[in-house]
């Protein structure tokens, strides 16, 4: 007979099971194209997932690897970067709470272009298999138009920033990114919006393919503006408005 003991961890078990289940079925009916979706189909799709938890710097994906699955974060953030010819690495974006990844090559089978890495301790992601996917398709094709409406999202949103920062100084293409992460991962307090990922000098240095004594440039003069403040790592934007204007007046 089970014991209690026994029984206690499954009934565990069971709860944790249930908790990122609803996390992740909350998150993934709140994204593009997935909120289309009928309520049997993401029931299914979170049913049918995984729960993958990461270490700082464990890796997720190693560019290279095949991946047929979507990735969901649950928990943390992810870092996705690429490690040049001289085996320095670059943190090309972040990923976090409710972001999804996979698509392209869940779709034509290819290689993933990024090693995909957890930040800190404690992330946890959820990963849905592509035969899922495949098989809900042909059942509803809302689970289609979802995966379609997430690759039209993420190449308007390329081609947007190639439009905005070409040509552009660090000072406007930094304020632009600092816009989009406080829109994405920033928390409203009394005194603006904190972007809650901790995000270094050199991160930023990384994303914006500028070097640290550039950046670091172009943050003091956001500070002596009033637009934003960093302490430790942590981002504070004083009025997100204001520093949208900024880089909107300062484009060349």
């Amino acid at each position: 007979m089970p014991t209690e003991i026994g029984l206690s961890n499954e009934l565990s078990e069971q709860n944790a099971r249930q908790t990122w289940r609803a996390a992740a079925r909350k998150h993934l009916a709140a994204s593009v194209g997935f909120c289309e979706c009928s309520a049997g189909s993401l029931d299914a799709l979170v049913e049918g997932a995984s729960l993958r938890s990461l270490s700082k710097d464990e890796h997720l994906i190693r560019s290279g690897d095949s991946f047929d699955m979507l990735a969901l974060v649950l928990e943390g953030s992810l870092g996705f970067s690429q490690t040049r010819a001289d085996g320095q690495r670059y943190l090309l974006g972040l990923q976090c709470v409710g972001d999804t990844i996979g698509y392209v090559p869940m779709v034509n089978g290819s290689a993933y272009p990024y090693d995909t890495f957890a930040r800190g301790d404690g992330a946890q992601v959820c990963l849905i298999p592509g035969d899922l996917f495949r098989q809900l398709r042909l059942r509803d094709p809302s689970v289609g138009r979802a995966i379609e409406m997430q690759l039209a999202y993420r190449m308007q949103a390329a081609y947007a920033k190639m439009n905005r920062d070409a040509g552009q100084t660090i000072e406007v293409r930094l304020a632009h990114t600092l816009v989009l992460w406080a829109q994405r991962y920033g928390k409203e307090s009394a005194d603006g919006v904190c972007i809650e990922e901790r995000v270094s000098q050199e991160d930023l240095s990384d994303v914006l393919g500028a070097s640290r004594q550039r950046v670091n440039f172009a943050l003091r003069r956001l500070k002596l503006a009033g637009l934003v403040e960093m302490r430790y790592s942590q981002i504070r934007i004083r009025d997100v408005a204001q520093l949208l204007q900024f880089a909107n007046d300062n484009t060349l």
